[in-house]
């Protein structure tokens, strides 16, 4: 165990301890998968780059909404996102959370991080692996996940769209609230589902 994987196992530990050993294995199953991706679609990316920020992109998942507020304040940004979907605390203030306590100021990472949870329209290589391993790492299970895993294989950008198709379909089925980028990165990538694999 690295010195990254330690600290993220301690932190799931320290702020939830009876779903951490899941969030972590979850962590370690992206990190693991977005290297794949990144070998496969591409290989200029720096693959130790790749897994640490798959292996970082849900450290802040369990902070109190104390901490997010306390964020917000400190580095005087917006109040308004403390209106945004609360699931999604994590990857937009999670960035704040990881230079403070890792000391991790590479704004490509701390971008993918950022974006994980919902994408753009027009992301980065770094964005594009994290955001499609978080969705189909192998502890992710059920059928358009292996649809989509399968397609991830040979199209990553079909994949995108697809995963984004879904995310904003089952949203929308459930109710609920769901963040601009969402829809975003629906309709930057929805002309890659024409595509054939």
């Amino acid at each position: 165990m690295n010195r990254y994987q330690e600290k993220v196992y301690q932190k799931f530990q320290l702020n939830n301890a009876s779903k951490a050993e899941k969030r972590y294995n979850h962590s370690i199953g992206v990190a693991e998968t977005a290297v794949e991706l990144a070998q496969r679609f591409y290989p200029e990316l720096d693959q130790v780059k790749v897994y640490l920020t798959g292996l970082i992109h849900d450290y802040a998942k369990y902070e109190s909404l104390a901490r997010y507020q306390g964020i917000v304040e400190t580095y005087q940004l917006d109040k308004e996102i403390l209106l945004e979907v609360e699931k999604i605390y994590h990857a937009i203030l999670g960035c704040y959370v990881i230079q403070e306590e890792l000391s991790i100021t590479d704004e490509e990472i701390l971008q993918a991080i950022y974006y994980h949870a919902f994408g753009n329209e027009a992301m980065t290589p770094l964005q594009e692996v994290i955001y499609l391993a978080d969705f189909i790492e192998p502890n992710r299970n059920g059928e358009i996940v292996e649809e989509i895993r399968k397609i991830s294989s040979v199209n990553i950008k079909k994949a995108i769209a697809m995963t984004a198709q879904y995310i904003l379909e089952y949203l929308q089925t459930k109710g609920d609230k769901i963040h601009k980028n969402a829809y975003l990165t629906y309709y930057g990538y929805k002309k890659y589902l024409k595509e054939n694999e």
